[in-house]
């Protein structure tokens, strides 16, 4: 008997492998292991047929699917958030170098009082520089 584990659902695929039944508003990817236990090859089949494959209840596979698609939008959010450190962090840097560079302290109260403007100002004179810079 085959070995799956779920690797959660898609609606890029929607005709299932197990019956042919097309036209599903989505399909379960069940991941088929090898003997020791690592990914073989993927599958795509409606719910019914994902537990039939597995041996499973459908209700353990809507429990799986839950799991499984929990864990990708978890994993991509930290993405995100790894991302978005990674940015700020950069351009926390680019903002020390640019007030440097214009007006000789990486204070910007500082360089506000030698460029006679607010820290508010100073700071979107800064974000406009860095947003035309970006690629």
């Amino acid at each position: 008997m085959k070995v799956y584990r779920v690797g959660g659902t898609t609606d890029q695929i929607t005709t299932c492998e197990l019956c042919g039944k097309p036209e599903l508003k989505g399909t379960v990817q069940m991941i088929e292991l090898d003997s020791d236990g690592n990914d073989f090859t993927d599958h795509y089949f409606g719910t019914g047929c994902a537990a039939k494959a597995a041996g499973w209840t459908q209700k353990d596979v809507r429990s799986a699917v839950r799991a499984a698609d929990k864990a990708k939008r978890e994993a991509a959010e930290e993405v995100r958030r790894e991302a978005e450190a990674i940015e700020s962090a950069y351009r926390a840097k680019a903002k020390e170098w640019w007030l440097r560079e214009h007006y000789g302290t990486t204070d910007i109260h500082a360089a506000a009082k030698v460029a006679g403007i607010s820290f508010v100002r100073l700071s979107c004179l800064f974000s406009d520089e860095y947003a035309r810079c970006q690629p």
